[in-house]
């Protein structure tokens, strides 16, 4: 394990595995008391996934359950010589999150560690990398290799309060779910879940989802309201499922407050070598976003973008009581903020510079005064300037009375 995250103001772990090599290899007792749970129905992709259960030790048992006749077939097949992997039919109805409830209800109880993985195939042609990074997402950061696997149920095995481990949300070009609160149409499907099975959390529309989907490692302990109620497929939309608004997808942003109500924390897990490509890759479109923001906003940099609201509230507030508004430094700070003060629809008073350090009349149009000529004690003030020269600034316009001032860089 390369890092494992322990504030607990948070309920947000991380865990970056190892792939290559395991901490400490997990008793024959612990092994046997976990079941990784599969559900796969896309024939034409089965390849992909039966690499990942050759990884799975023989001393786990393993259920692969599907309602397609065609996989059916194949994974038959796969599983004809190992002792450890079951096949399980289920309905057309319902998908990975029927398979979980209903078709595997009554094995779970026979467990204490579970995992659940299923398979994800893109609708449309343009989502066909983000999906593949996806499921590359699921599958790497479930069952990607031995040693993964035996310091997953190490963390489990270490860390008691841990009850759900999941993969990083999905993040790609088009899938913007890793950096939003990916709540869509579902909060108030997850609201009335917890309200159902009484489960005691913090739900709150404002924080970001916590879970997002039905992948995991975790402990059956998690599970034992949710699985209270005799789930039937019925209980499940009919194909065509839609895409957002289901019960379906009210579970699976709810199993993380299902934890929390059993008093366990939920985790991000990733294995090396994903963690890798998911920095590259969230480096680059970072860069991507902060030159739209900056060719666009005047942003250049996270602080400006945190404080961004509260600065263009300040100016707006200036305005609404007509006060007069100057941009104290004319440097490359203020002329970006000038630019910004355009775009909410406004103009200051002009620029101000510290006595004696008056260069030009004028900076894009507007004047430039010294700060001692300034006699105007209700002018507001954006404090526009690089952070190492505002204790002096500050200083400045304390000499002169000045109150009315907001650090606007």
């Amino acid at each position: 394990m390369k890092n494992i995250g322990n504030n607990r103001k948070s309920e947000r772990l991380v865990c970056v595995l190892s792939e290559d090599y395991s901490k400490k290899e997990c008793s024959y007792s612990v092994l046997a008391s976990t079941v990784v749970i599969v559900n796969l129905y896309y024939e034409d992709c089965l390849h992909l996934y039966l690499q990942y259960l050759d990884q799975i030790p023989e001393e786990i048992d393993v259920y692969i359950i599907s309602s397609n006749l065609l996989a059916e077939e194949i994974i038959r097949k796969y599983i004809s010589d190992k002792k450890n992997m079951h096949y399980i039919r289920k309905r057309n109805r319902g998908r990975d999150v029927s398979a979980l409830l209903v078709t595997a209800r009554d094995m779970i109880w026979n467990y204490k560690y579970i995992c659940f993985v299923h398979d994800k195939k893109p609708n449309y042609d343009y989502l066909s990398e983000d999906i593949r990074f996806w499921n590359q997402n699921l599958w790497d950061n479930t069952l990607k290799s031995k040693p993964y696997i035996h310091n997953v149920l190490g963390v489990l095995e270490e860390h008691e309060d841990i009850g759900l481990l999941v993969p990083p949300k999905p993040i790609g070009v088009y899938i913007p779910d890793w950096y939003t609160n990916a709540w869509r149409d579902d909060f108030e499907i997850v609201e009335q879940l917890c309200e159902e099975f009484d489960l005691k959390c913090d739900l709150d529309c404002e924080k970001p989802v916590i879970t997002l989907g039905t992948v995991f490692w975790g402990r059956t302990q998690v599970f034992h309201k949710l699985l209270s109620k005799m789930w039937k497929y019925e209980d499940f939309p009919d194909e065509p499922m839609p895409l957002d608004g289901t019960v379906s997808h009210g579970l699976e942003r709810v199993l993380a407050y299902a934890a929390q109500d059993a008093g366990f924390y939920t985790g991000t897990v990733m294995c090396d070598s994903y963690a890798g490509e998911l920095y590259g890759r969230v480096q680059d479109m970072m860069r991507h976003t902060y030159q739209c923001l900056q060719e666009n906003f005047y942003i250049e940099q996270m602080d400006q973008l945190v404080n961004y609201k509260r600065q263009k509230e300040q100016i707006l507030q200036a305005f609404d009581r007509n006060a007069p508004v100057y941009l104290y430094g004319a440097g490359n700070y203020g002329r970006r903020f000038l630019k910004m003060m355009h775009m909410w629809g406004y103009k200051p008073k002009g620029f101000l510079v510290s006595d004696g350090y008056k260069k030009e009349d004028f900076v894009e149009g507007y004047p430039v005064r010294e700060l001692g000529e300034l006699k105007d004690l209700n002018a507001v003030i954006a404090v526009t300037a690089d952070y190492n020269k505002h204790c002096e600034m500050i200083k400045n316009l304390n000499k002169y009375g000045m109150k009315n001032y907001f650090l606007a860089c």
